[in-house]
């Protein structure tokens, strides 16, 4: 299995069905998001509406109820539509209920980019530091980044390791040092 994560900032909402349906037209290929308003909302919406809510899997921060989401922040009813459409939720992934929030939700963020095999696509706003933390940590996992600034151009992209960004066709692309390119 081929598993992407698409990560992303809060403060974006974006039509992500195009995105998704390209990466999973690959033969065993799976998308796996976190439970964020903003971009995992949207995959987990493209994933409702698209007909592939088999092919994505959620990491949530927070209960099957919805205890301990984080305010205005976590998608608790679209997590839950996506849940009750037969969608695979890890709940609790960043930790038990007695785990504070934040340090929940930093630790999911490390369970979707741990799953992740074949790459990390990430969304990033200017105050994207989740995202910027995902792209580092699948960065310094060896993993394929792809990274789309939203707001500001690519090449204020934040530095997430020993390399540097290169602009592809729609994207920009993580080249570690000592690569080929």
């Amino acid at each position: 299995m081929k598993t992407y994560a698409v990560v992303g900032s809060r403060s974006l909402s974006l039509p992500l069905r195009p995105l998704c349906e390209k990466i999973l037209s690959q033969p065993n290929a799976e998308i796996v998001v976190g439970c964020a308003t903003g971009v995992d909302a949207s995959v987990l919406r493209a994933a409702l509406a698209g007909g592939f809510v088999g092919r994505v899997r959620c990491f949530s921060a927070f209960d099957a109820d919805g205890s301990g989401a984080a305010g205005g922040v976590s998608a608790v009813s679209v997590v839950s539509a996506f849940a009750a459409a037969g969608g695979r939720v890890s709940w609790l992934a960043g930790g038990g209920l007695r785990v504070a929030v934040r340090a929940r939700l930093a630790a999911r963020t490390s369970a979707v980019v741990s799953v992740a095999s074949a790459g990390c696509i990430g969304f990033v706003t200017h105050s994207s530091v989740g995202t910027s933390r995902a792209l580092k940590l699948a960065a310094g996992r060896g993993l394929e980044v792809q990274a789309y600034p939203c707001g500001f151009d690519g090449e204020d992209l934040p530095v997430i390791g020993d390399g540097r960004w290169r602009q592809s066709d729609d994207a920009w692309v993580w080249l570690p040092a000592g690569g080929l390119f």
